[in-house]
């Protein structure tokens, strides 16, 4: 038998001492003659207690001391369960990616007892990490004390990314030809691409023993477009035999919590979605979600403008409200469940911030009023206009060639005078319906009902580009939705009414995901330029901490920011300038968590 402190067996040298103080009696007490003890002296005690502890009291009580000193010193027996019989250095592998901080308290500790097994034979280790480091080492590690990697286990901490196992296979590759006496994997219970190769690599240097926590959450929070129906998250995870309650916590730039929301996630399911029934102003304030009680960047999502529900301004005048016939009756009843909205002058819609800017026919007619909203549209702003009587008697004095007067009336394409009329008694035509919309239409993949037809539109001038800016079509390939871009933002023209008049559109629910779908395409408040590099401004660690960015942290190029991954030198955070960041967030694009085959 060996003790890891042997130095502590000198307290036994105690034991004397101790037995001195246990057998020290209190002195006698002084004796007082008092009459009426007399007759409290002619009793006899049923039990007479001993003026010292008995021998074998004292000597249980002195083996007590000595087995917990003995056991402070800690008694190893070399070839015990917990010890490798066989000498030589000990190879430990450790999942530390974004999966790993759910558990990373156990597996610390679980890899501080193998340290310490290893010293207690004497054998060196080599640790290995399988999350990507911004600064590698081009050496392949060596095997340390054990001293050494204890000090290199407290100073590591989870990656806010992804692990990377084929990485790790070729660094297991590169290491020398050692014969490990024991290879431990710290798994972090989730399938990646190059599992294989990484078992494999394992198993060429000796068995393997594979180690899961019981704690392991196996679960991400990843962002999702909002819907109308609350949906801003989706949680996606290993299933589970039992149901469970999981609970998101909505919080503020602040840090302030703004609401607790219950998921309930059903036995075997491997997703749920995260849905926040608060007031859209509420809503557009929160900037974080977290999985309550899993400190976590996998479990960690950061909002920007584009994951917001955009604000929308309904410019309105007199008469616009009457029930059935007003110009803003249906605009206001699609647009109120999926947006911010707000109605009234043009002044007062664009003194606030505004996404979104809807003008019923008749609204846009002043020039000085135009100008105000095409500077705001180049600013950004997408405006959504509807014909009408009004649009139709004006005269237009655009030209197909000459796109500038198109962008000084505000219109994305040049329009013929007047209306068509397609039914009645005074046309040989009937009402038309809908043609599908095509694949680069934000519209795609909408159902359109067979009931809704058009009966009255304005025309598109023929040009030889119409077809680039049409988004829909009635079925004899009119345009009867068009779009066109101005500076950053966007002008798009139903060519009907916004009632009733013109077409049954307005009284469909083609007409309520139409609306959604292009206030979801439209641009946030606030929309860094494609062309520029974003940097970083504020990033995550691995339990999902917001902090200033790390010295490895680089720029993203704003084109290619929503087809980057979380990596050591392009961590989680916020990126891009104080007036108009974006989120890159660990968990975005992750579909599913299969568990992997034992290693």
């Amino acid at each position: 038998m060996i003790f890891q402190f042997p130095a502590l067996l000198f307290a036994l040298l105690c034991l004397p001492l101790v037995w001195w103080l246990l057998r020290a009696t209190p002195p006698r007490a002084r004796q007082q003659v008092f009459p009426p003890i007399a007759f409290l002296a002619r009793l006899r005690p049923k039990e007479t207690e001993a003026a010292r502890s008995p021998p074998w009291v004292l000597l249980l009580r002195l083996l007590a001391v000595g087995l917990l000193i003995t056991g402070f010193a800690r008694p190893f027996i070399p070839g015990s369960r917990d010890s490798t019989q066989t000498p030589g250095p000990v190879l430990l592998v450790v999942d530390d990616g974004m999966f790993s901080a759910a558990d990373w308290t156990d597996r610390l500790t679980t890899a501080q007892t193998i340290v310490d097994d290893a010293e207690h034979t004497k054998s060196s280790l080599l640790l290995l990490t399988t999350a990507p480091q911004a600064e590698a080492s081009a050496i392949p590690p060596a095997p340390q004390p054990a001293a050494t990697v204890r000090r290199m286990l407290n100073s590591l901490h989870p990656s806010p990314w992804s692990v990377d196992r084929a990485q790790a296979a070729r660094q297991i590759g590169q290491l020398p030809a050692l014969p490990f006496a024991r290879i431990v994997y710290l798994a972090d219970g989730v399938a990646q691409s190059g599992d294989n190769a990484f078992a494999q690599a394992l198993r060429a240097r000796g068995a393997v023993q594979e180690i899961r926590f019981s704690s392991q959450s196996g679960m991400v929070l990843a962002p999702v477009a909002p819907t109308s129906d609350g949906t801003m998250a989706r949680l996606i995870m290993l299933p589970s035999a039992q149901p469970r309650l999981v609970h998101v916590v909505a919080r503020a730039t602040d840090g302030g919590t703004l609401a607790v929301i219950p998921v309930p996630v059903a036995a075997n399911a491997t997703q749920a979605d995260v849905r926040i029934n608060l007031p859209i102003t509420v809503r557009n304030r929160i900037d974080t979600l977290s999985v309550q009680g899993i400190a976590s960047a996998a479990t960690t999502v950061l909002l920007d403008e584009n994951t917001r529900l955009h604000p929308v301004g309904l410019l309105s005048s007199g008469g616009a409200d009457t029930p059935l016939i007003g110009s803003v009756f249906y605009l206001r009843r699609a647009l109120a469940p999926l947006s911010d909205l707000h109605e009234g002058t043009l002044d007062a819609l664009l003194s606030r911030p505004l996404s979104v800017l809807i003008a019923p026919d008749g609204t846009l007619a002043g020039a000085q009023s135009q100008k105000t909203v095409l500077e705001w549209i180049k600013n950004g702003g997408t405006l959504i206009r509807f014909a009408g009587p009004a649009l139709a008697g004006s005269q237009q004095d655009t030209s197909p060639s000459n796109p500038a007067d198109t962008a000084r009336n505000l219109l994305p394409v040049p329009l013929l005078d007047g209306a068509r009329q397609l039914g009645g008694s005074m046309t040989w035509g009937t009402p038309q319906k809908l043609a599908p919309f095509e694949q680069e239409s934000p519209f795609r993949g909408l159902d359109i009902p067979a009931d809704v037809t058009v009966s009255r539109q304005v025309l598109a001038s023929p040009s030889a580009d119409l077809g680039t800016h049409v988004w829909a079509r009635l079925a004899d390939g009119t345009p009867l939705v068009t779009h066109a871009e101005l500076g950053k933002g966007e002008v798009i023209l139903f060519h009907v009414s916004s009632t009733a008049d013109w077409s049954n559109l307005p009284l469909s629910g083609l007409f309520v995901a139409m609306l959604q779908r292009l206030t979801e395409h439209a641009n946030g408040l606030n929309i860094p330029a494609e062309n520029i590099l974003l940097s970083p401004a504020l990033t995550l660690d691995g339990e999902g901490i917001a902090g200033p960015p790390p010295p490895t942290a680089r720029g993203i190029q704003g084109n290619v920011f929503a087809t980057t991954s979380a990596s050591p030198i392009h961590p989680p955070g916020l990126y891009g300038p104080t007036d108009g960041r974006r989120a890159l967030n660990t968990a975005a694009g992750v579909q599913s968590l299969p568990p992997p085959p034992p290693v």
